[in-house]
């Protein structure tokens, strides 16, 4: 039985991949480009699944949410999206001693990030030597 389901996304390339993906599945999927649309969409049709997009333009997933008609004894999984990244926090310095290739603690002493494995006694290769 296909699941009615109402996407709300404003990026064009996002909405279209949703929409393939639920209904190559078999679901029925309403497309809005914006919130304004979805809160149309879900005031006058039966979903039983919103998929929205936080950063919708004027009005944002959230506000959707908070603007679900009322409908009595209906419960409606949402599923909030966002593609927004967040920017990562700068790689600690290495120095000239450093055998490290990774952002990971280095395991030699020398480098000054850290070790995060102590020296073995009888250590052949050298590693985490002082």
């Amino acid at each position: 039985m296909p699941l009615p389901i109402v996407s709300a996304e404003d990026d064009a390339a996002i909405l279209d991949m949703l929409t393939r993906t639920l209904a190559g599945e078999g679901d029925r999927v309403r497309r809005a480009g914006e919130g304004a649309a979805a809160l149309v969409r879900l005031g006058v049709e039966r979903a039983d699944l919103l998929l929205t997009a936080q950063r919708l333009p004027r009005v944002t997933g959230l506000a959707v949410i908070a603007g679900l008609p009322a409908r009595a004894g209906a419960i409606l999984p949402i599923s909030v999206m966002s593609a927004r990244t967040l920017p990562l926090p700068p790689a600690a310095p290495r120095s000239s001693s450093c055998r490290s290739r990774s952002t990971r603690k280095c395991p030699s002493r020398r480098c000054g990030r850290g070790c995060a494995r102590p020296s073995r006694a009888g250590a052949a290769s050298g590693v985490g030597d002082a």
